[in-house]
């Protein structure tokens, strides 16, 4: 349950309105295909008044007034004092005080209820709430995770260590104790980004865990005794940390050369594959979670061409099929 609304509200009105959106583009298809002068471009965004559009979402949703104007004001460009707003959050562009203009590409190819978790982060008003889908998602994550340890046999905890201080909460600590191998992971659960400024700040989000698990690492070493009453373990066990993220291991500015950040499900795979604890903390160590160009990909150069317009450019070409 949102401020003003429910997500089952919001799932409700966003399948009108992409259905409208779907009407409106197909529409406009089938009048370029029967001869429409221009190919119908100049009809091809959905123009509509606020009245009109609050009256037939209302039609087909069977919400109040009120919960409509809600999510339509917060789907409005520009709304909720946004100063850098972004279409794809808020696609319900203002032409006039009372004309709203929607454009039916970026309704069709967006993901509205995800956007919608973006746009909470961006909201003052919102951002407690946004806060507790993140853990939400963390928690989620931890399940999925601690399951497949299950199935595989391994020792795992997680909780917090007083007498750390500021690094007391370990996210999950992973335990072979025939191999004598502990893999100590930050784990981080955010919506995978989806643009240049989400990819920056998701990015700095990686930052901080890797700050995070530098910490505790520096811990271990410095006052191991807790984390080892806590998992059990003792100095003859190797301790290896980790970030672990759920989408985006980050842009290549933010990552540190003795801290690997990798996504959760490549671990997963690879403890399946392998069914070692110290083969998985090695790979790490040595970034074999990394591809490498030659080995694992080659850079293509290509051309591409849009009319008279010409612009080199590459691609990527993979080399094995069974890199994680």
């Amino acid at each position: 349950m949102f401020g003003r609304f429910s997500l089952n509200d919001f799932r409700a009105v966003g399948r009108v309105l992409w259905t409208l959106a779907y009407l409106h583009f197909n529409a406009r298809v089938i009048a370029a295909k029967h001869g429409c002068i221009g190919l119908g471009y100049a009809r091809a965004l959905y123009v509509t008044t606020k009245r009109e559009l609050v009256t037939t979402v209302r039609t087909h949703t069977g919400l109040t007034r009120e919960t409509v104007e809600s999510i339509i004001d917060t789907l409005t460009f520009g709304r909720h004092d946004q100063r850098n707003p972004d279409p794809a959050l808020q696609p319900l562009i203002p032409l006039t005080s009372r004309h709203l203009v929607l454009a039916p590409n970026l309704i069709l190819n967006s993901a509205l209820e995800r956007n919608l978790a973006v746009l909470l982060n961006r909201l003052p008003e919102e951002k407690a709430l946004y806060a507790a889908l993140s853990k939400a998602r963390e928690a989620i994550s931890k399940q999925r995770v601690t399951r497949t340890l299950d199935e595989l046999g391994y020792r795992y905890w997680f909780g917090e260590l007083s007498e750390w201080g500021p690094a007391a909460e370990i996210d999950l600590a992973i335990v072979s104790d025939v191999e004598r191998r502990c893999l100590a992971l930050e784990m981080k659960a955010f919506i995978g980004p989806a643009d240049p400024r989400e990819i920056h700040e998701r990015s700095l989000e990686i930052k901080r865990g890797i700050e995070q698990a530098t910490l505790r690492r520096a811990k271990t070493r410095e006052m191991p005794q807790p984390l080892q009453r806590a998992l059990g373990i003792d100095d003859t066990y190797d301790v290896t940390w980790a970030v672990a993220s759920e989408t985006s291991i980050g842009a290549p500015y933010v990552q540190s050369d003795d801290m690997p950040v990798v996504q959760t499900r490549h671990i997963l795979d690879k403890l399946s594959g392998e069914r070692q604890l110290a083969a998985v903390c090695d790979w790490l160590k040595r970034s074999g979670h990394l591809p490498i160009e030659g080995t694992h990909y080659e850079t293509v150069d290509f051309v591409a061409r849009v009319g008279d317009w010409s612009l080199p450019w590459y691609g990527l070409k993979g080399l094995v099929s069974d890199y994680v």
